[in-house]
């Protein structure tokens, strides 16, 4: 008689990071094995990016503050499948306002756009401005990124 397969895909994440790996590799069948994984996502958010629902494992990127449901279906290699729900909470990132001189020139850690760019002794700093989605760039979204670059060491 074949058995239930057992999914299990739970994560925590937190900001400034805006990806992760949803992970459903500690799902497993008792009597046999897990043919296919399949992931949804359960809200109405646009806010993110599955790379591949298919496979066990998966990049999601594009997150932005909320919380996002993913649900994992594992389907046996007899037929039976099994369901686990993945809740992953976005924290925004703590903002630095700082007041300074704006400078046109800088490098960054993401790509991004209408930044505010600003001096302070020998660092320049770059924050927020619009990130571009990685799976539809079209649509774009506030970033709290700050980028420091120091004119000295050239770090």
């Amino acid at each position: 008689m074949n058995k239930l397969p057992v999914a299990d895909a739970d994560k925590v994440v937190t900001l400034p990071i805006d990806s992760t790996l949803l992970d459903g590799t500690q799902s497993y069948d008792p009597d046999a094995t897990i043919a296919t994984h399949q992931w949804k996502y359960l809200g109405n958010s646009s806010f993110y990016c599955v790379v591949d629902s298919t496979t066990v494992q998966t990049p999601v990127t594009d997150l932005y503050e909320g919380i996002y449901t993913f649900e994992l279906t594992v389907t046996d290699n007899g037929g039976l499948t099994d369901k686990d729900t993945l809740q992953l909470t976005v924290k925004p990132q703590v903002r630095i306002t700082l007041g300074a001189q704006v400078i046109p020139k800088g490098s960054f850690s993401e790509a991004r756009s209408e930044m505010a760019i600003a001096k302070a002794g020998t660092k320049i700093i770059f924050e927020g401005g619009l990130k571009a989605f990685v799976c539809n760039p079209y649509y774009s979204i506030p970033t709290d990124r700050v980028d420091i670059y120091d004119t000295v060491s050239h770090i």
